[in-house]
């Protein structure tokens, strides 16, 4: 890890982050958007031969450190071959739902970059479309199409939340914040189930 000395243009010295950042498989890259609050890890841990996994991961405010003596041995090995994200997500669902929330704005806020192509979905490892025609199901197209339209829906309910957090002053205000939030959560999971939906069908 380094870190950017704005003041004379140069990186600090690097020191290896050790277990379990590193580990004896490729671990390509890690690195966190501090202003977001998210970080991004590339390794090729526990994957087929040929294959990178790039997980993302909310910036903790302090590292949860496992004990040899106290943890079993079964939940040591599971956390190293990152065998289940969600272990990972209990009592933080508020947190994650919030950081979720950021990196679609986030991304939407680059969808120009892809000016070219009506949209960008992957389909798996091998298939990315980028156009309705691109789906040789109709089934789901249809569904695609029923996704991209709740994606909207909740990407206009985002970029309305980040506007009126940012003028918060005000109980009609507050009330507006705490209605859409209040919308968010079963509009969130409505767009990932019709994403995995459009998925399932494509590739029957």
């Amino acid at each position: 890890m380094t870190r950017y000395d704005s003041e004379d243009g140069t990186y600090l010295q690097p020191t290896n982050l050790g277990f379990p950042f590193n580990s004896y498989a490729n671990d390509y890259l890690m690195v966190v958007d501090d202003n977001l609050g998210i970080g991004w890890f590339a390794s090729d841990r526990y994957q087929p031969e040929g294959k990178v996994c790039v997980y993302t991961f909310l910036q903790p405010k302090s590292r949860n450190t496992y004990d040899y003596e106290t943890d079993s041995h079964s939940t040591i090995i599971n956390a190293a071959r990152i065998n289940s994200i969600k272990d990972t997500w209990k009592g933080n669902e508020d947190i994650i739902r919030s950081a979720r929330q950021q990196l679609t704005l986030k991304l939407n806020s680059n969808k120009d970059n892809n000016a070219n192509y009506d949209f960008t979905f992957i389909i798996n490892d091998h298939k990315t479309y980028h156009f309705l025609s691109d789906f040789t199901s109709s089934e789901a197209k249809a569904k695609f199409t029923e996704y991209q339209k709740k994606q909207k829906e909740l990407d206009n309910l985002l970029q309305t939340l980040s506007q009126l957090r940012q003028n918060s002053k005000g109980s009609t205000i507050k009330s507006q914040i705490l209605q859409i939030e209040s919308q968010i959560p079963a509009l969130h999971d409505s767009v990932v189930s019709l994403e995995k939906q459009t998925r399932k069908l494509e590739l029957q």
